[in-house]
């Protein structure tokens, strides 16, 4: 009895690739056909795994090298929790060996990438209507559905044939590959001991098909596996390692770290990854406010101090023009006295010598007291005018000292309230302990400024209060000099009235006056040596200042010469000629800490390869029994780069040779708790850029590759006997 037709069943498939263009065109050829519908797609396995439990689709095509989680493990995973979905494993290169040392039940096919568009619509439809037996005996009320079409029945075999029983597993193996025999088998048996539940109608329309048909098929198994052994034993291929990794700089990177050592805010960041710089380009500015407030506050006191120097050098001229000028009266008033003690003498020696003379000498020397008198006025006038010329610049230093110390206070106030500020801030924990320290010692720098002024203003008024002192005491002496020289030309004046009568004691006043003439030189010799002795210590003390400030000034300039070094280390530049590699801080705003990695730059001097991870279990014959981690046969192997910048399909495969594998292995976390042992690989490029419709698209440092490295050449053979070998081990 024949089952009626129904509709052609829709196959259900879900497609798991982490490359976006074999995705799409996965679905593009299957959603041309009618019998098959693409019910979603993922990335990973991780988001496969998700999906598979609302969607439940029939088949899912699964590429086997994924990051995180690749084909073999999301398998077995599909085949634990989800036994009813079937699995086609994709590749881009046969990896059959890895395929059948795991044996997931739940894989039905294995297909190279290169071979989907002309296999893979037949394999999803002898793969959906073979196991579609399976979940019709599973299902209830199976005798009222109508098998679907293409679909083997074997309830020809429930006669108790074996020789029927082995003649359909050798078909099974033929018609998928002597590799998946044994799990076929398993299913073919596990079907055949459910016949027993099928109608007598499905057991007689197996019993109609002819033997010869049977026969056949194990004819051709001979005749396959007579071409199919030879052909595996002396056809060789390519066994091939997967290793990703990335495009990096030949050699060592040049770090640029941070040279502060404060934590400073990105202002302006003014390169990106993989751009190429050039030797003093910047790279990015950091902010440098406080160093240039800094640098203007150095430049004011630098101002600041200047002045005041000029101003102490003014009155050291000053002094010196005033020294010169007591000297030079000093010596006119010795002069003077002098003469007055000559005069004394020779009237002594004419009253001595004729004593009618003595009229006309006491009349002369009247004459000269009054000449006396009026040059002690001139002098009295002429020394007044430059007390007072002392005394006003005196005062004039008083009023610039003033002057400081009202800045200076006004300095400090400002500091003190800004240190205020800053240490409501740290108490806060707006800011840094070091920053309110900062601003603390800047207020102690204000602070001695200010008791610096306070002493400036008080010794200006010392010199004041001497000026004047000086000025009074010229005026009493000067003073009392006229009324000397008046009392003289009264004396005088007494003795040319009693002259004739007093001649002899006219003698004897001229003496006494001799005597008094000598003393007074005497006294104002000490006097003018007294008052040069007090200008010289003046002039000493304004010295010993203009060191000091001098010495603060070069101390001011040196600051200011460092905060102008400092300034220049906010400026971020390049080392060298390369690329960017790395670049931690990519944005405006970001803290800066000491030390901290800034950029990291390849040079282009010495090119770039590809530096990537292999597998252990890739990487057996590559590594050397000695330990070195290479030897001369192995290097040098033949690698094909595919990148994913650029799609093997449009833009080519990159070729290169290993050069380096690293001579031990270390762990690297795939997922949560799993890890996997591999070996770090280098390998050269043959080409510097990829080629793509007349243009060639250069490399850049950084770019994420994966390399396929020849391992070894194998027969076939060897890796149908390797799942063998490993289980007889």
């Amino acid at each position: 009895m024949v089952a009626n037709r129904h509709q052609q069943p829709i196959i259900k498939v879900f497609v798991v690739d982490d490359l976006r263009v074999v995705r799409e065109k996965l679905k593009s050829v299957l959603q041309s056909h009618q019998d098959i519908e693409v019910i979603g797609m993922a990335i990973d396995g991780y988001n496969a795994i998700e999906q598979l439990a609302h969607l439940q689709p029939h088949i899912v095509l699964l590429d086997l090298d994924m990051p995180r989680l690749n084909g073999i493990e999301t398998a077995q995973i599909i085949e634990t929790r989800y036994p009813q979905i079937d699995v086609i494993v994709l590749s881009s290169y046969d990896d059959a060996k890895e395929l059948s040392s795991l044996q997931p039940t739940c894989i039905k096919e294995y297909i190279i990438k290169d071979r989907i568009v002309v296999t893979i619509v037949e394999k999803i439809r002898s793969i959906y209507h073979t196991t579609a037996l399976d979940r019709l005996a599973f299902e209830p009320n199976t005798a009222t559905i109508d098998p679907p079409d293409n679909v083997v029945d074997f309830s020809r075999f429930t006669q108790g044939d074996s020789s029927k029983t082995s003649k359909f597993n050798a078909d099974l193996a033929t018609d998928f590959g002597t590799n998946r025999s044994a799990q076929f088998t398993s299913i073919a048996h596990t079907t055949l001991t459910r016949l027993n539940d099928w109608s007598d109608s499905a057991k007689e329309l197996l019993d109609m098909m002819p033997l010869p048909w049977t026969r056949g098929l194990l004819y051709s198994l001979v005749i396959c596996l007579g071409v199919a052994i030879p052909w595996a034993c002396l056809y060789r291929m390519d066994e091939i390692g997967t290793a990703r990794g990335r495009l990096e700089a030949k050699g060592n990177t040049i770090k640029r770290e941070s040279d502060l050592e404060n934590s400073v805010a990105v202002v302006k960041v003014y390169v990106k990854k993989g751009e190429v710089v050039k030797a003093g380009q910047t790279i990015m500015e950091l902010d440098s406010k406080n160093v240039r407030e800094q640098i203007a506050q150095s430049q004011l006191k630098i101002d600041g101090g200047q002045q005041r120097l000029n101003q102490l050098l003014l009155m050291k001229n000053q002094m010196g023009l005033g020294t010169n000028a007591q000297q030079q009266q000093n010596q006119a008033q010795l002069l003077e006295k002098q003469s007055q003690i000559a005069q004394a003498q020779q009237s002594i020696r004419n009253l001595d010598t004729n004593s009618r003379s003595q009229i006309a000498e006491k009349l002369a020397q009247l004459h000269q007291a009054e000449q006396a008198l009026a040059d002690r006025q001139s002098s009295y006038d002429l020394q007044k005018a430059e007390k007072l010329t002392q005394v006003r610049q005196a005062e004039q230093g008083t009023i610039a000292a003033q002057t400081n110390y009202t800045l200076a206070q006004n300095r400090l106030k400002d500091a003190q309230s800004e240190m205020r500020r800053y240490a409501r801030l740290y108490q806060t924990g707006a800011i840094a302990e070091v920053k309110a320290k900062e601003v603390a010692s800047l207020f102690q720098e204000k602070n001695q400024i200010f008791t610096q002024s306070i002493a400036s203003l008080q010794q200006s008024k010392l010199q004041v209060t001497e000026q004047q002192e000086n000025y009074r005491k010229l005026i009493q002496q000067t003073r009392s000099d006229i009324g000397q020289a008046k009392l003289r030309l009264k004396e005088q004046q007494e003795a040319y009235q009693g002259t004739i009568a007093r001649s002899q004691s006219d003698l004897s006043q001229a003496k006494l006056r001799l005597t008094e003439q000598q003393r007074g030189s005497t006294s104002l010799a000490k006097g003018g040596n007294i008052a040069i002795i007090k200008t010289d210590q003046q002039l000493k003390e304004i010295e010993s200042q203009i060191v000091t400030l001098k010495s603060e000034i070069d101390r001011d300039r040196a600051q200011n010469n460092f905060l102008t070094r400092q300034l220049e280390k906010y400026t971020i530049k390049a080392n060298t000629d390369g690329t960017i590699f790395e670049l931690p801080i990519d944005r405006e705003g970001a803290v800066v800490q000491p030390k901290q990695l800034i950029a990291e730059i390849a040079s282009n001097i010495n090119g770039l390869v590809f530096k990537g991870e292999i597998p252990a279990n890739q990487s057996e014959s590559l590594r050397s029994s000695s330990g070195s981690g290479q030897t001369k046969s192995n290097i040098h192997k033949d690698v094909k780069l595919k990148f994913d910048e650029f799609p093997f399909e449009s833009y080519d495969i990159v070729k290169g040779k290993l050069t380096w594998i690293a001579p031990n292995s270390k762990l690297t976390q795939v997922a949560p708790g799993v890890n996997v042992a591999s070996y770090d690989i280098e390998v050269q490029l043959a080409q510097t850029c990829v080629k793509h419709e007349g243009a060639c698209v250069p490399f850049r440092s950084g770019q994420p590759a994966t390399a396929e490295v020849v391992i070894r050449n194998r027969r076939i053979i060897d890796f149908i006997l390797d799942p063998f070998r490993k289980l007889r081990n």
